[in-house]
């Protein structure tokens, strides 16, 4: 769906089951940053139901390091409640969440600049965002 990702080479994805633990399963980046796409498993269907970003950039160009990929992820406050517990609401069979590393010495990409591109693709699309994101 989205060939503006096919730029960025530090790239992967993990799963996440109800029974999973999230810590355990991210491997995105600690100290990194970029944008994460999560798609839900829920009845043989795959839907995408949220796109995040991580990283802020301060007013001298640096990027907050502590806002990480890793931890964007994990702590992710767009829900409201955890995505475990989400999983198990929704009766979800399971989550692949995919990271792209866009900002660093090689690419200087804005996480945000990229989520809104995404999002705005999303949009195009469906005419609304993806369910979990609640606003943008």
């Amino acid at each position: 769906m989205f060939d503006e990702t096919k730029k960025y080479k530090i790239t992967d994805h993990f799963f996440l089951k109800s029974d999973g633990n999230l810590e355990c399963a991210c491997n995105a980046p600690k100290s990194t940053n970029g944008v994460f796409i999560v798609y839900q498993l829920k009845h043989g269907r795959i839907d995408l139901v949220l796109i995040g970003s991580s990283g802020k950039i301060q007013k001298n160009g640096l990027i907050n390091k502590t806002d990480s990929l890793y931890n964007s992820i994990v702590k992710d406050t767009q829900l409201g409640i955890s995505w475990i517990r989400k999983i198990k609401d929704e009766d979800i069979d399971g989550l692949d969440i995919y990271w792209y590393e866009t900002f660093n010495q090689k690419i200087k990409d804005i996480p945000s600049f990229v989520q809104a591109s995404l999002l705005q693709k999303y949009f195009e699309i469906y005419v609304r965002l993806p369910d979990w994101n609640k606003e943008f």
